[in-house]
Parts: structure tokens; sequence; C-alpha cells
């Protein structure tokens, strides 16, 4: 596995990825004020020892460099054109997957308006959300320390609570590496998240995904304490095996928690669609 970086618009995009010699692509996204290393047992793993794997760290996060007077570099829109630009330049081949963790699934949703045309797509801890259906009040559970992620200060008790709820992994290196990517995060990012969410500067995800005619993969820790696990019930989704996942003994990051069932889940599906 190596540290890779591509530059797009500016941004010095950074990116871990394995097997290069492969053509069939999977592309991990990660989660609000995460990185590429919440991939890390998806990485390791040996089942996807077939493709080619790219796990980015998204711009503001990570090792990704951003332009110090760029205020713009950060909304949805401006982040799924960035991405879809990097998969663009990174493809050697038209078969590839998208896998969005939490904050990912937004952003592997909304690259469906840059001609990107996955053959799969992998919505994790999903929080996609539409305009007239599954929305974000019907999303988002009460309670969360969820508004750590849009405060540019915040108080690292609130901080660690919040790392509590999106992991029920106790492994000190999971806790670790949520707690060093949250801090890592450029100053202005999370405001700006915050901002972008309260104008409604997003597309209508749920119209997208139901759009689009590539099966989806949507997996759901049922101990999800950020994410209603029921709010994509009545979308009509083009779901994978015409059904949700909801993984037991898992929270919001369901690949960190369970990776053996995830990993088994999301092979599964590389071996249908890619082959």
């Amino acid at each position: 596995m190596e540290r890779r970086f591509i530059q797009i618009s500016g941004i010095r995009l950074s990116y871990l990825e394995k097997n290069p010699d492969k053509s069939e692509t999977i592309f991990l996204i990660h989660h609000n004020c995460g990185s590429a290393q919440v991939w890390r047992k998806q990485l390791a793993s040996p089942l996807f020892n077939a493709y080619r794997l790219i796990a980015f760290d998204l711009p503001g996060h990570g090792q990704t460099d951003v332009l110090e007077d760029d205020q713009d570099y950060f909304n949805f829109l401006v982040l799924s054109r960035t991405l879809a630009q990097a998969i663009k330049q990174l493809i050697t081949s038209n078969r590839y997957i998208l896998v969005g963790v939490s904050l990912g699934t937004n952003v592997v949703a909304e690259m469906l308006c840059e001609d990107l045309e996955p053959v799969g797509m992998i919505l994790a801890g999903p929080s996609t959300v539409g305009k007239t259906e599954c929305t974000i009040s019907q999303m988002m559970k009460p309670g969360s320390e969820a508004s750590v992620l849009y405060m540019d200060e915040a108080d690292l008790t609130a901080v660690k609570r919040y790392a509590g709820q999106i992991l029920l992994s106790r492994d000190p290196e999971d806790q670790e590496i949520i707690l060093a990517d949250y801090l890592a995060v450029r100053k202005t990012l999370r405001p700006k998240i915050g901002e972008c969410i309260a104008t409604g500067n997003y597309n209508d995800e749920i119209a997208l995904l139901e759009k689009q005619n590539s099966p989806l993969l949507v997996v759901f820790g049922e101990e999800d304490y950020i994410v209603n696990t029921d709010y994509l019930d009545t979308a009509a989704l083009p779901l994978w095996q015409n059904k949700i996942f909801k993984i037991p003994r898992a929270g919001h990051l369901v690949n960190v928690d369970q990776p053996k069932a995830f990993n088994e889940l999301m092979a599964d599906f590389a071996q249908e669609i890619l082959h």
C-alpha cells in the first residue's frame, strides 16, 4: 500500500493505493472529519487482492492540501466535482465501484452529477438525503454529539463523546485514529460543512440514487447512534439483493466496528458486479 498524490484544481489530493497493477477499481471515500485510515481494515483484507483499491483523503482532511486563500474549497458540490475529476484521471477501466461511509455516501451520490458511471455503489452508514423524502430531519437521531462536526473549536470532552458514539469498537487504535483525524481537519472546514447543510447547498441525493441503474449495496450498523437505520426504507433505490443490510454489534462506522462481516458483504458485491 502506497501513499500517492494527484493535483486537482489547486488541491494536492492525497490517497492510499493498493494493488496498482489491477484494473478493476474500488474507490473508498471516508466520513466527515476522517481520513483514508478509516478504510485500513478493508485495505488490509486479502478478500480484495483481485482489485485496485484507492482510499482518498478529502480536501481539508488527512494529508490532502488546499489553497490557504480558497474560501470555497468545501461544499458538497465542489467536493464531489473535485473527487470526480480525480477518479476520471485515475481509472484505467470503466469497471469501478464507489464506496462511501457517512459523509462519503453524500459524496458518492453527488458525483452522479459529474458524468461518472460506476458499475456499482456501496453506502455504509449512509447519510444521503433528499429534498422531499429521506430528509436530514428524518435521517438524524436526536441526542448525539454531532454538533462538534460543525465547530472550529469544540470541547475535547464533547469530541471524545462523539468518537464514542460513532464507534462501538473500544480498540485503542480505532479510537485514537478517529480523534487524530478530527483534530487534523483544517481550520474553517467544519463550519463550512454546517453552512452547506443549513443552506441546502446540495442536490436531491435520493433522487439521484433512485434514477441511476447501478446496483446499490446499503449497509447500516444495527446500533448506529447517529442515523436512523430505517430512514431509507421507503426510498425506491436499486438495492442489491433487494434489501438493506444491517450488521449486528456495529455502529455508524460499520466497516470499522465489524470489518469481517462488512468485508464479506463488500467482497460478495464486488465479485458479482465486477466479474
